[in-house]
């Protein structure tokens, strides 16, 4: 978790920590890592070998092909649901210069549900996760999530000890509020 706590560090608070990340599956982006794998470095590697005056271009063509496998790897690493301390962030990346970010705190979540359909998807355990706010509504979605049904046990297990530690909080408030009125007013009988 410290080499996540350290590439997340922009999108979290101050006093922030992960407790867990939820990434996409691998295998969503096996098939175009193999096709960059082929066309822009397989291929050109070969083109070189066999016509050694193409060193130019067989070098500009694979070094624009690690660029594309770098931006495949960091839209989905960074392409997630975080469970922090303080809430749940929502990031979605689309490319170096495209991404977003949301924040839900606990006391806004709602539920999670979990979607796992088509044979591959129950075979190799991705699927969707949506965090719902309170309103019920879809706040975050992460399709192709690894492992969807774990994702949903500890989102929800954390939601609901948020509510449990919040109600306890609340109660003790509650209780010193009392404490103090019922002695305010025990002084103000005791002076009057």
């Amino acid at each position: 978790m410290k080499i996540a706590q350290t590439l997340f560090k922009g999108y979290l608070e101050d006093d922030e920590k992960i407790i867990h990340a939820f990434h996409r599956h691998p295998i969503v982006i096996f098939k175009e890592l193999i096709v960059i794998i082929v066309f822009g470095l397989v291929l050109p590697i070969g083109l070189w070998y066999l016509f050694p005056e193409l060193l130019i271009i067989s070098g500009i063509w694979v070094f624009i092909s690690l660029i594309r496998i770098l931006r495949v790897l960091t839209v989905w690493y960074y392409d997630s649901i975080l469970v922090t301390t303080n809430g749940i962030v929502d990031i979605y990346w689309n490319g170096f210069f495209d991404r977003t970010s949301s924040r839900m705190e606990y006391i806004n979540a709602g539920g999670v549900t979990t979607e796992v359909r088509k044979f591959h998807r129950v075979l190799f355990n991705y699927g969707r996760v949506a965090v719902q706010n309170a309103g019920n509504m879809d706040a975050f979605v992460l399709d192709d999530c690894m492992n969807p049904r774990k994702a949903e046990r500890i989102i929800t297990y954390y939601i609901e000890h948020f509510n449990q530690d919040q109600k306890f909080k609340d109660s003790e408030t509650l209780k010193e509020l009392l404490v103090s009125m019922l002695q305010n007013h025990a002084n103000d009988k005791d002076n009057g």
